[in-house]
């Protein structure tokens, strides 16, 4: 699964290089990064998964700031949801906490606009 992902991660960053920074070109590498963070993860390497998701979250807000949409902010509360797991792993409960705390501020505010 691992080389399957990176060859999907390796081809939306080609996509996105040569059509530009498209808000759908933006999620797709930012979905791609999620899910290498995921299999990083899942075989224990956590600094590798924390680059991913950092990457995936910083793609995120650039989405949201190229338009407030529903999806823009789920997907930039799920990333942030993401690095609040991966901070408490490591130990970091305040991170966790502060994470985990603005991605629950975006999904009420997703909410209330767009309910």
């Amino acid at each position: 699964a691992k080389a399957a992902y990176e060859e999907s991660l390796a081809l939306r960053r080609r996509l996105l290089e040569a059509a530009g920074e498209t808000p759908q070109g933006l999620r797709d590498l930012s979905v791609s990064l999620d899910r290498m963070g995921g299999i990083h993860r899942s075989i224990g390497d956590k600094v590798a998964a924390m680059a991913a998701y950092e990457e995936s979250l910083a793609l995120c807000r650039r989405l949201l700031e190229m338009g407030e949409t529903p999806q823009s902010l789920r997907d930039l509360s799920v990333s942030l949801d993401r690095m609040g797991d991966l901070h408490e792993l490591a130990g970091d409960k305040a991170a966790a906490k502060a994470a985990r705390e603005q991605s629950l501020v975006l999904r009420q505010r997703r909410d209330a606009l767009f309910s």
